[in-house]
């Protein structure tokens, strides 16, 4: 050592020996100190006693060291290179265990270092090298081990980041390094050798094996490596492109874009560092990716969904896939080449072959710069064909040239403006530079055989096309029709109600340039649906058997073209010929018959207050409906006000004698539109509402909302909930029979609106009237119910037991639901009688918090509560208590025809909690106190019910059979009582009590135990007190028959007290409710 090593604490034993040529010195444990690190020494040291070098036999343990500690205890006149390295890297971290060996004499001295690292740590250390390299460290533990010219780290879970500014303009970064890095020193040089050093690159395996030689002068670096990369992002690749030698390479991986799995790429690097392009080194890449992303060129559609191979040698990259896409068609087979990397402009060479729509053809023209001289308009092909390409395109942005050809069959002819596609279509499409052909198109629509014809008057201004298809039609062709009238219309799962086939016949007028007036397009389609099943529920649900006429009708304009009204009534004329239902109705209807109300519907005008308007056709149309004689048939869009047909979509709809309706739709959606269920013709209202009205015998809101909400869950969508109604809605709907939430109404009428996030609506019917405020304030949601009158039945539903497991729900968290209040004058549940009802919520920080109101007569309910969601758990609380002044009138109110206990003033109250939802109370989850006072009254020997057995209060009715003192008296026409009070404990679905006591003029009755909720049993100890105010039965058994009244009165008054302590009965009830087990237990007298 150069310099001197210093301890503290030194303790131990040493021995020496002397022989006659050499002092021995052994030590078996000597332990010091060197700051906080431990150290500990054993072996020998000869010493000649004539003086020279010693011979030693060391060994030297370490513990619980720091790093920065370990260069001093390395020999650094034998290892001067490492030791110097070690004092430039300035190390972190800790030194758990480590040995120094020293064996040997002189120069003949070996030494060998062997050490635990932990959280090793080196902050931009330089290496040796001509090339700037540096080198971070952070969290390394491993085992290291250090000898004079050789050496090895075994790492683990370290992270390193390379900084090397001659090659990257950026640091190199890996974490999780694990493997085992050996060094070995020659004359000339260090190398550095790993057989597998593995790390991550985010979660992109690293592996490399090889050596790199530094010369010990410290130039150049020469490397002889292979890296392998597992299961990584495409995109990485180009982080390990040293873009300060290969900037054009790197360039283009840059504007690639790259995406997509590399599941395994090789790279040899062999050569000096700093020259791994040029001629004197041999630099390869080769990489297997899975569904990447490449865009080759700008401005040309990219390539997606490869898989491929990407090879890089010397200047040249070279892509070759055997499978992918570009715009959607499937690539045979593709190679993308870039020869010469370096040059100014590099060309890139593209030879496939692609299978895939036909639309993507036409697409590339569009997508890629060849759209500057071809303009396919709103035309487009598409379906499965074969695709030749050769490209050859300069990066510097200058045209190159491309060919193609696309050899198809069972293609499609695509209008874009109107969604309307042909399929098998025959034929071939050339384009390249300078122009894009295709002839003989003919096919079938959507699959099925049809007959259509196309008129295009190319000698008249504007052109304009005239197709009519006659053919069948299924749920797919019905959706496309429907998308055309509003994008929205397209989320609409028709498959899932529509099945089958009808015929239908569709007549389209579109467009074939862009001149003033030629902005518009018309179709009419016309279908009687025989053959289609629409599985919804009434009134639109019909079988496949029945005919069912249905009948679309649709003007479309285009934006940013304008129409005259002078030349929109030149188009459409001044009268409009009515269809044959309208002509034969044209009489009947006037102001007054528009809507047939019913006499409930008149009688509960009142109720539905000023916030509903009524449709225009409760106010009549007389202008609508009128005669002609002109022989020109106008389609039924030219029917409507000729004002609202300049910009937008207007669309009329007849379903049978179902429903009808017309409306208008803008660039936002729908701007206004009236639906009539019947066969009243509908118009389309004067202001933007949208108005729902008309009578329809059934309806089922609950079979409704089960469809929309299987609909949302299998697609994903919002639901109507949050959905919000793009302008004011009105309805006036007559129900005869009306079902929601399980409650079937009869004779209802339906009156709403909703505008602004406010949904109002008012309900009459049989059993029901009320009104309903709705409010979808964002910040503040509430919901308000009041009724004057509500009957409910109670559902008969099969409900799984309390053990039994029940189906998981997703619960909404409280804190976020609508506030709600709910009155109602009196409300009736199957037999139960609640009388006048308030319940109010308001969500809080911690859930949702309850209040309950309930008065009847002879019934007073209150009830508090909090339902919690507390760390994503649901709980609720509640505090209940109810009141009578008479309890057997307040369990008739309960629904208790003959109550089994008659009494004057009781008193139950609740204090409970479960987990969940308040809707999600079992017994078994309930945990609580139920405390009961009942004053003043007796118990009917009558079935008890359950309110009876809950509690074990029946048993009273057998004690008398099986107590040996004569109680008839008491038990003769029912247990009187003066008062019943008891606590009960309630936990995992049993009630427990210590004093349940019956207090009766003639005896103390005192039950505890427990009864089980769930499983309905008992285990119970039944205790009687006798009293002494009735003497004369119990003197006699008391005494054995003393005679005269007179002195069993004079006992009785004497020994009362006594007696009532040392005298009472025992009785253990045990088994199921229906037939309980009651035995007698010891007397104590």
């Amino acid at each position: 050592y150069s310099h001197p090593l210093s301890l503290t604490q030194l303790k131990g034993n040493i021995r020496w020996k002397r022989t006659q040529k050499k002092w021995r010195l052994t030590t078996k444990k000597v332990q010091a100190f060197d700051k906080k690190m431990k150290i500990k020494i054993s072996g020998r040291m000869e010493i000649p006693v004539a003086g020279g070098t010693p011979d030693s036999n060391l060994s030297v343990t370490l513990r619980h060291g720091q790093l920065s500690q370990l260069q001093k205890y390395l020999p650094d006149q034998y290892l001067p290179d490492v030791a110097h390295q070690l004092s430039k890297a300035q190390l972190g971290g800790h030194l758990s265990k480590a040995n120094l060996l020293i064996k040997g004499k002189g120069q003949q001295t070996h030494f060998q270092f062997k050490g635990h690292l932990n959280q090793l740590s080196v902050i931009n250390y330089q290496l040796p090298t001509d090339v700037k390299t540096g080198l971070t460290v952070k969290g390394l533990s491993g085992y290291l081990d250090i000898e004079p010219n050789k050496g090895s780290l075994r790492l683990k879970q370290a992270a390193v980041t390379l900084n090397m500014p001659n090659l990257y303009s950026h640091p190199l970064s890996l974490t999780q390094l694990n493997g085992t890095l050996r060094w070995q020193r020659d004359q000339k040089q260090w190398r550095l050798t790993t057989k597998k050093l593995q790390a991550f690159d985010k979660k992109m395996k690293i592996q490399v094996s090889g050596r790199v030689d530094i010369p010990r002068e410290g130039s150049v670096p020469y490397t002889h490596l292979k890296v392998t990369l597992r299961k990584g992002q495409f995109s990485r690749v180009p982080h390990y492109i040293p873009d300060k030698k290969s900037p054009q390479l790197a360039h283009w991986f840059n504007n690639a874009q790259l995406k997509g799995r590399l599941s395994k790429a090789h790279a040899l690097i062999q050569g000096p560092i700093n020259a791994l392009f040029d001629d004197t080194s041999r630099f390869e890449f080769k990489a297997d990716i899975n569904n990447a992303h490449i865009n080759y060129a700008q401005g040309w559609p990219h390539l997606s969904r490869l898989k491929a191979q990407v090879v890089i040698q010397k200047r040249s990259l070279t892509i070759t896939a055997q499978r992918g896409k570009i715009l959607n068609s499937k690539v045979r087979h593709l190679a993308v080449e870039i020869a010469d990397l370096s040059a100014k402009a590099p060309l890139i060479n593209v030879v496939g072959n692609t299978q895939g729509q036909a639309a993507d053809g036409l697409r590339f023209v569009q997508k890629s710069p060849l759209h500057k001289t071809v303009d396919l308009g709103i035309l487009e092909l598409d379906g499965l064909i074969d695709l030749q390409l050769k490209l050859a395109i300069p990066l510097d942005d200058k045209s190159g040239t491309v060919q193609g050809k696309i050899t198809f069959k069972n293609t499609r002819l695509h209008d874009k403006s109107l969604d309307i596609t042909l399929t098998d279509v025959a034929g071939t499409l050339n384009f390249g530079n300078d122009k894009v052909s295709a002839k003989n198109m003919q096919g079938k629509l959507l699959g099925n055989p049809v007959r259509f014809s196309i008129i295009t008057l190319r000698n008249k201004r504007p052109k304009r096309t005239t197709v009519q298809l006659t053919g069948l039609a299924d749920p797919l062709f019905l959706s496309q029709q429907l998308t055309q009238l509003n994008p929205a219309f397209a989320q609409l799962p028709l498959h899932r109600f529509l099945s089958g086939t009808t015929h239908w016949t569709t007549t389209l007028n579109f467009p074939n340039e862009e001149v003033t007036g030629n902005n518009y397009t018309d179709i009419h389609l016309e279908a009687d649906l025989l053959g289609m099943n629409i599985k919804l529920p009434a009134p639109l649900g019909k079988t496949a058997q029945e005919q069912q006429p249905l009948s679309l009708s649709v003007r479309l304009y285009s934006e940013g073209a304008s129409s005259k009204g002078a030349k929109i009534k030149e188009e459409i004329g001044d009268t409009v010929v009515k269809s044959p239902a309208q002509r034969k109705n044209r009489r009947r209807l006037g102001p007054s018959q528009t809507v047939v109300k019913s006499p409930n519907r008149r009688r509960n005008r009142r109720v539905l207050l000023h916030t509903v308007v009524k449709s225009p056709l409760d106010r009549g149309n007389r202008g609508v409906l009128r005669t002609t004689n002109q022989t020109v048939v106008k389609s039924p869009i030219e029917r409507e006000n000729r004002d609202v047909l300049l910009g937008g979509i207007l669309v009329r709809v007849r379903y049978g004698d179902k429903l009808n309706g017309v409306f208008r739709f803008n660039k936002t959606g729908l701007e206004r539109g009236t639906l009539i269920l019947g066969t009243t013709p509908a118009h389309l209202p004067k202001q933007a509402h949208l108005n729902i009205e008309g009578h329809t015998p059934n309806l089922s809101i609950t079979t409704w909302l089960n469809q929309l909400k299987a609909k949302n869950e299998n697609n994903g969508q919002r639901t109507i909930t949050n959905y919000q109604l793009p302008i004011t809605l009105l309805t006036d709907i007559h129900f005869d029979r009306f079902e929601m939430l399980g409650q079937t109404f009869a004779n209802v009428a339906l009156q709403a609106k909703y505008a602004k996030h406010r949904w109002m609506a008012a309900i009459t019917g049989t059993g029901i009237e009320g009104q309903i405020i709705f409010d979808l304030a964002e910040n503040a949601p509430s919901l308000d119910l009041n009724f004057r009158e509500l009957t409910l039945t109670i559902p008969q539903t099969q409900t799984p037991t309390e053990n039994q497991e029940t189906n998981q729900e997703t619960l909404p968290e409280p804190r976020r639901l609508p506030s709600l209040s709910f009155h109602c004058d009196a409300l009736q549940i199957g037999d139960i009688n609640l009388g006048n009802v308030d319940l109010h919520t308001q969500p809080n920080h911690d859930g949702l918090k309850l209040n309950l109101q309930a008065q009847a007569r002879g019934l007073n309910l209150q009830a508090k509560g909090q339902w919690r969601y507390v760390v994503q758990r649901h709980q609720t609380v509640l505090q209940a208590s109810l009141t009578s002044e008479s309890i057997d009138l307040m369990l008739q109110q309960l629904g208790y025809q003959n109550p089994p206990i008659v009494g004057e003033q009781s008193q139950i109250t609740l204090n409970a909690y479960w987990q969940g939802a308040p809707h999600q109370f079992k017994l078994s989850t309930l945990v609580g106190t139920l405390s009961l006072v009942i004053m003043e009254g007796h118990i009917v020997e009558v079935e008890p019910g359950t309110v009876g057995r809950l509690f074990g209060l029946f048993d009273v009715y057998t004690l008398h059979r099986r107590i040996s003192l004569d109680f008839s008296d008491v038990f003769n026409k029912g247990f009187g009582f003066s008062t019943i009070a008891g606590i009960f404990f309630i936990k995992d679905g049993r009630a427990r009590t210590e004093h349940l006591i019956l207090q009766a003029p003639s005896a103390r009755i005192k039950i505890s135990g427990q009864t089980s909720l769930v499983g309905k049993n008992y285990d119970q100890i039944v205790t009687v007190f006798p009293h002494l105010s009735n003497p004369l039965p119990v003197a006699g058994a008391l005494t054995g028959g003393l005679s005269g009244g007179i002195a069993a009165l004079v006992l009785q008054q004497l020994l009362q007290k006594e007696l009532e302590k040392v005298l009472n009965y025992q009785y253990h009830i045990t088994g199921p409710w229906e037939k309980p087990k009651i035995v007698p237990l010891s007397k104590h007298q």
